[in-house]
């Protein structure tokens, strides 16, 4: 009787535990390997949201400015839009900064309204961030309307290269972020003949 108990009596072998713990550490690579994925996919699809969102609210804003605005002008330099309202002693300019004129570094360029009142700077405010110019275009081109003013805003929001470079990522968030944003400007305001 002892004999047979000690014959049915199976025990498990190093090689089946060798096995077990082989497919258990397979399937907790492609698991863990899959969640990575997922977390990457999610810093992306949210860099992408708020790029979006910026720009929505980049267009808001102009919209609303262009509801009080007579008249636009350019600067000399080409890097700022003047807006005059009805009310002579404000003014405000949209301006597109650089601050180490390289338009390839993302990270310091942006477009910032910058408000005067009686001729003193009262407010500036980054409208957005990580922008740069569309090959050689510039950002702020006046459009040939007859008796219109008419602006256009051309910019890259995001990265410039696919893939993008890791200072790139840095600013716009992980993946490829972009998006080419063309907005024409004009005071719906405007006073005729002036």
């Amino acid at each position: 009787m002892i004999r047979k108990m000690q014959k049915n009596r199976r025990g498990v072998t190093l090689v089946e535990i060798m096995i077990s713990v082989g497919i258990f550490t397979i399937l907790t690579i492609m698991v863990i390997t899959a969640m990575i994925l997922y977390a990457r996919s999610l810093q992306a699809l949210h860099a992408q949201s708020k790029l979006q969102n910026n720009l929505t609210m980049l267009l808001q804003k102009l919209n609303f400015e262009m509801d009080e605005v007579v008249r636009i002008s350019l600067n000399q330099d080409g890097d700022r839009l003047r807006f005059v309202y009805p009310q002579g002693n404000l003014r405000k300019e949209l301006v597109y900064q650089d601050d180490d004129n390289n338009p390839a570094t993302i990270g310091d360029n942006r477009l910032v309204l910058v408000e005067f009142l009686d001729g003193n700077q009262v407010r500036s405010t980054t409208l957005i961030s990580g922008i740069s110019p569309v090959g050689e275009d510039p950002v702020f081109n006046q459009i040939s309307q007859p008796g219109r003013d008419v602006w256009e805003l051309y910019f890259r929001a995001g990265d410039r290269d696919n893939p993008p470079s890791p200072e790139n990522e840095r600013v716009t968030g992980p993946g490829y972020q972009s998006h080419i944003a063309r907005f024409a400007l004009t005071p719906r305001n405007a006073l005729t003949g002036s």
